[in-house]
């Protein structure tokens, strides 16, 4: 088979997603829905005083479906991808697929809320016998390389021609009084140039039914387009024309990949956060804005202060309500420390001491018949850059820190399709510092999150970090734990 477009390939990508690309960084993913959502983005640019950054760059989706607008009202500039089969040396049948041109480079995307459009055409030298010509799309999750392996969770099927509907050059006419008239069926074989057009409707939610799930059927969105290297599941989706034969011969198909992008938001902020936002003013702490702020679990902290003296500090994790981001934003933390010691305080009320970070984790299972929390399924867990601290306040026993933890503009958002799934969580782990050496080394706290990929209405959250602070590790990415 062989595929044609504009661009040299329109093969599936199979690199990893680029992680280091760092915060803000522009795609035309991102522009798309910048032009959708809200023309007017404003400057990234610093204020005077280091008020809050707004972050140039966009995303798509959330836990709740949003309509707040259609995706396919927007007219795009469409690009057309074309996937033949030769024969003789000669094109014999001919796949095409019409997508936004703006976010299709190698691959057909679309975007939740689009039709998968395009034509099937076929160069028939001599006469072939076919019942019929079949288009499908499918989503499946592939998570080993035997066919036991793949799970499709939905297909949608149209035939755009058979020989019950008649002479394929010829369309159904309509008598003088409105009525359709239908066309004989055709007993001929097909021999010539014939053409015909599809459009086919992804679907939002499908319904899953299996052994794994104890409660019975669920019901899952599709999930965006996944594919990584070194991953052990990947999400794929194809659109397939058949060209079906009858008994005792073989159907011709042609397969092309599509990416697709799902669209979730965030619920909105609290009014207070979402004021800061709109007047570039620094955000409010848990006690100014309480419905604004999520505590997490607080944790005793004990450690020696230099080897001399044991102590005893007092660690709260806050962060931003709701626990929804926007991939290409950032999640808003805050961080209290209590102690009598000071001195403890001091060592731990550091930017470079604090270790928090985003934490990926994929989880995925061949075996269709084994529950969720069977030991059968494999994490893959990885983290991404530390998250940027500085001080907001202090008082003799309280340290008070404001935070924010970058997101990747490619992150893939948080899903959930049978046996596979993409979670997020923000953890925090024991402090990094000389000067206290603590008990414990494992994680304080961990948070579970959720990773959109549009905006809720209202303003936009904003990088509040000041100019000249850095994540230490210098990369916004994912690495294995």
């Amino acid at each position: 088979m062989a595929i044609k477009d504009s661009e040299p390939t329109t093969t599936m990508d199979l690199d990893p997603p680029e992680y280091s690309a760092g915060i803000g960084d522009y795609s035309p993913i991102s522009a798309h829905f910048e032009g959708l959502q809200n023309p007017d983005i404003p400057s990234p640019e610093f204020l005077t005083n280091h008020p809050p950054q707004p972050f140039p760059g966009e995303s798509l989706l959330s836990h709740r479906r949003s309509m707040l607008f259609d995706p396919i009202t927007a007219p795009p500039t469409t690009k057309t991808f074309t996937y033949d089969v030769q024969r003789g040396g000669r094109t014999w049948a001919e796949l095409k697929v019409t997508a936004d041109e703006l976010i299709s480079t190698r691959t057909p995307t679309f975007i939740e809320g689009s039709r998968i459009r395009g034509q099937v055409s076929l160069y028939a030298a001599r006469a072939e016998a076919i019942h019929s010509v079949v288009v499908s799309i499918k989503g499946q999750i592939v998570t080993g390389t035997q066919t036991s392996g793949h799970t499709t969770f939905f297909e949608v099927f149209q035939t755009v021609w058979s020989k019950s509907m008649g002479d394929p050059r010829k369309g159904n006419t309509r008598t003088n009084t409105g009525e359709m008239r239908l066309q004989p069926p055709y007993t001929e074989k097909l021999r010539g140039t014939f053409s015909w057009p599809f459009s086919l409707e992804m679907p939002r939610e499908v319904l899953i039914s299996s052994k794994m799930m104890k409660t019975g059927p669920r019901i899952f969105h599709p999930p965006e387009s996944y594919f990584e290297r070194h991953g052990r599941a990947s999400v794929r989706y194809e659109v397939c024309v058949r060209f079906v034969r009858g008994h005792f011969r073989s159907d011709d198909r042609i397969h092309a990949a599509f990416n697709y992008i799902p669209f979730i938001i965030p619920s909105p902020p609290s009014p207070l956060r979402q004021l800061a936002y709109e007047q570039g003013s620094s955000l409010l702490g848990p006690r100014a804005d309480p419905a604004g702020w999520h505590e997490c679990r607080s944790v005793k902290l004990k450690g020696r202060v230099r080897r001399l003296r044991d102590v005893e500090v007092y660690c709260t994790l806050y962060l931003a309500k709701p626990l929804e981001y926007t991939r290409g934003s950032v999640i808003p933390c805050w961080l209290r420390l209590y102690s009598k010691d000071t001195e403890a305080l001091n060592c731990l009320a550091d930017q470079k001491a604090i270790v928090a970070r985003l934490q990926r984790c994929i989880k995925a299972t061949a075996d269709q018949v084994k529950a969720i929390d069977n030991p059968s399924w494999r994490d893959q867990k990885e983290l991404s850059e530390l998250g940027i601290w500085w001080p907001a306040s202090d008082s003799m026993n309280t340290r008070e820190m404001s935070g924010e933890l970058h997101l990747n503009i490619d992150l893939k958002p948080t899903s959930a399709m049978a046996e596979f799934r993409i979670e997020y969580s923000v953890v925090l782990f024991p402090f990094d510092t000389l000067a206290f050496e603590m008990v414990t080394t494992a994680p304080l706290v961990e948070e579970p999150v959720e990773i959109m990929t549009g905006y809720s209405p209202g303003p936009r959250p904003r990088m509040y970090a000041p100019p000249d602070y850095e994540s230490p590790d210098g990369v916004f990415g994912f690495g294995h734990c």
